[in-house]
């Protein structure tokens, strides 16, 4: 797989400067500037899905799941954008566990796709596919109609062509 970008003495760095800059609005780039091969956004990153000491990394219980698709179903905008970092507090306060972004989007995610080919799979004889729409549902539109030849090419010429000499 390669070399991991973080090693345990970059880890130790950033979970010790965390604990020490925790009321700074500023930590990413003073970490940064600790750590110049790391990009405040990795550092960040890094942070809030492997080192917080807070992080609950067991699985998604039945209820945190149903509150995730309750909580997206009600809240995603228009425009299909959801507001992680909102859910993630919310599900803190509801049952106590934090949880990574990656661990919430990875529910999501796996749990459309799911939906999606399920639908897809019942839809086969149909022109109709499912799509994940901003409400947590699934919309449908009609797929278009593939375009088969129905004509064999079958020249009729009397004689073959031949080009006139030029003079």
């Amino acid at each position: 797989m390669g070399i991991p970008l973080f090693d345990r003495e970059s880890d130790d760095i950033i979970s010790d400067s965390m604990i020490a800059l925790e009321k700074s609005s500023i930590k990413y780039k003073i970490i940064h500037e600790m750590l110049p091969q790391y990009t405040s956004r990795q550092i960040r990153q890094r942070y809030l899905n492997h080192l917080n000491w807070r992080l609950c990394k067991n699985p998604l219980g039945n209820e945190e799941k149903a509150f995730v698709i309750r909580w997206i179903t009600t809240n995603q905008t228009q425009t299909g954008t959801i507001h992680w970092k909102q859910l993630i507090l919310d599900l803190n306060a509801k049952f106590g566990l934090l949880r990574s972004e990656n661990t919430v989007k990875n529910f999501w995610y796996s749990r459309m796709k799911q939906l999606s080919r399920a639908q897809a799979r019942q839809n086969v004889s149909s022109a109709q596919t499912v799509v994940p729409f901003n409400n947590g549902g699934l919309a449908q539109y009609s797929k278009p109609v593939a375009m088969e030849p129905n004509f064999h090419l079958n020249p009729q010429m009397s004689e073959p062509y031949r080009m006139a000499p030029h003079f």
